[in-house]
């Protein structure tokens, strides 16, 4: 909204201190002249009065202004927590992270005696793009066909397109894949790692995407995690050394571990709009008890070829007390406490320690 100032003339005699025939007087009355001030109503942005200054200085010229969008650095921290979010890589997402299936891999490389390469940097940097993206199309699918409440639902909710950031995270999580396929093609990488990379894509991209999509089918989606978190294990395993025993037997073992993990996930998680839950919460709290006894006779049946394998026992034995105190607000916290006896994923600490002190275990 403008600022009225008003305006009048007075006639003068020629030769006054400036050149004119008339003298320009701000909100001066009119006296002997019968002409009515004008009311001009010029926006501030225009004109500011500066009372001031001096009569009769001259006013230096003011320059137009021109308003330009730049992103502050509030918006762009925004942004940066809202890509983060709807990538599961922080604690507002509200889901367990996207990265946490790259322990199985972490972990292969250390038992297979893995040195640092860039073949083991780039293998890791592939894993790291399919898991992210694996995990951003699931939850891009499950917001547009079943409306849940996840990374996408904020963003549509802010008035932003899900749509356009699916397709730029997307993009950013295929180019982490591209160092990975030169090493392919130049045949950096074995053959066996190549087909169960294959496999374990197969597998994932048949549990989120249409026509296949298992999520919608209970009795196979309970067990695609825990399946492709064994080849996950055997995958980063072969980028290191040839198939031996030693692989399949923990491959299994990470199996066990995922199915732990995703019973979990069906009694903390509240069910999707949509999608037939897995199991009903009694038969995953049976199961939840009875995996970790069937662990623990499993990493048993090993000791005569490890005697290591007893931590593994013992370990297991520990979930079976703990997940018995698990109960509503408990199992919420202790979900998200990878250290907590809850887990006790102290055996493959112990198996990592020991693979770094001697190069491997055979």
């Amino acid at each position: 909204m403008g600022t009225s100032r008003s305006f009048c003339t007075q006639p003068v005699a020629r030769g006054a201190w400036f050149d004119s025939p008339y003298r320009l007087r701000y909100n001066e009355p009119v006296q002997d002249v019968a002409i009515q001030p004008v009311a001009l109503t010029i926006p501030e942005t225009i004109l500011a009065t500066d009372h001031a200054r001096p009569a009769g200085s001259l006013r230096e010229p003011r320059q137009s202004a021109v308003s330009l969008h730049v992103q502050s650095p509030a918006d762009a921290t925004q942004s940066y927590r809202t890509a983060l979010a709807v990538l599961r890589l922080s604690s507002s997402s509200g889901k367990v992270s996207a990265l946490r299936p790259l322990g199985h891999a972490l972990l292969a490389y250390l038992i297979a005696g893995a040195r640092p390469s860039h073949i083991i940097l780039w293998n890791t940097l592939m894993l790291c793009g399919v898991l992210l993206g694996l995990s951003l199309t699931d939850d891009y699918v499950d917001w547009r066909d079943a409306g849940e409440r996840n990374g996408f639902a904020r963003l549509a909710q802010a008035g932003a397109r899900p749509a356009s950031w699916f397709a730029l995270l997307l993009t950013a999580c295929a180019l982490c894949t591209v160092p990975w396929l030169v090493l392919v093609m130049r045949s950096g990488v074995s053959p066996a790692a190549v087909a169960v990379t294959g496999a374990g894509l197969a597998l994932v991209a048949s549990y989120t995407l249409p026509p296949l999509r298992l999520k919608g089918h209970p009795q196979f989606s309970l067990w695609v995690a825990p399946l492709a978190a064994g080849l996950l294990f055997a995958q980063a395993y072969l980028i290191v050394r040839p198939p031996d025993l030693l692989m399949v037997v923990l491959a299994f073992w990470c199996v066990g571990l995922q199915l732990y993990a995703e019973l979990v996930h069906v009694l903390d998680d509240a069910p999707t709009p949509g999608v037939p839950a897995k199991l009903d919460a009694p038969t995953a709290r049976r199961w939840l008890t009875r995996s970790q006894v069937l662990m623990a006779g499993y990493a048993g049946l090993w000791m005569w070829r490890w005697p290591l394998a007893g931590v593994s026992v013992s370990c297991a034995l520990l979930r079976v007390v703990v997940c018995r105190l698990a109960t509503g607000d408990r199992l919420h916290r202790w979900r998200r406490q990878l250290w907590h006896p809850f887990w006790s994923f102290y055996d493959l600490m112990i198996y990592a320690v020991l693979s770094v002190s001697y190069g491997g275990i055979r």
